[in-house]
């Protein structure tokens, strides 16, 4: 994850949104929607590496974008 999305908001609900990082953009556009709707689909827990705190959580699909649902921390 720390590769297909930096920021909560601006990776998830704008997946297609390119960032200067891209070296490739037009690949990392689909790449990020290949992997976005993969771990959406699956459930999968994930790690967003430039996340917030936790940073520990779940992609959920949401219309044509993606939401982001931080797990529950506790100590």
């Amino acid at each position: 994850m720390g590769d297909v999305a930096h920021n909560p908001v601006t990776s998830l609900q704008h997946p297609r949104l390119d960032p200067v990082f891209d070296y490739e953009p037009a690949q990392a556009i689909k790449s990020r929607k290949d992997i976005l709707g993969r771990v959406a689909t699956d459930g999968v827990m994930v790690m967003g590496y430039h996340f917030p705190f936790p940073a520990i959580g779940h992609v959920v699909r949401h219309g044509t974008a993606y939401h982001w649902e931080a797990a529950q921390w506790t100590w």
